[in-house]
C-alpha cells in the first residue's frame, strides 16, 4: 500500500469592483515514500513550495524552526 500527501493553498485574490473573494486548489497531491514524522512531512511540503516558488508567500505567515 502506499501513502498519499496532498497540500491545498487557501488565498483571497482582490476582484475589480474592491471585494474580495477566498479561493482554494490542491496544488499537490504525491506518493509518500518513507515515515509520517512531523519532520518528514515539513521537509515533503517546504520541498513543494520550494519547487512552486511560493516559499516567499508562504513562509511569512507560517515558518518551520528544525
Amino acid at each position: 500500500m502506499d501513502s498519499h500527501a496532498a497540500i491545498t493553498a487557501h488565498y483571497s485574490i482582490k476582484l475589480e469592483d474592491g471585494n474580495e473573494v477566498m479561493k482554494n486548489c490542491l496544488i499537490s497531491f504525491r506518493v509518500l515514500h518513507g515515515s509520517h514524522t512531523g519532520g518528514h512531512l515539513a521537509e515533503k511540503f517546504l520541498e513543494v513550495i520550494d519547487e512552486l516558488g511560493i516559499a516567499d508567500r508562504v513562509c511569512n505567515h507560517f515558518c518551520f524552526v528544525f
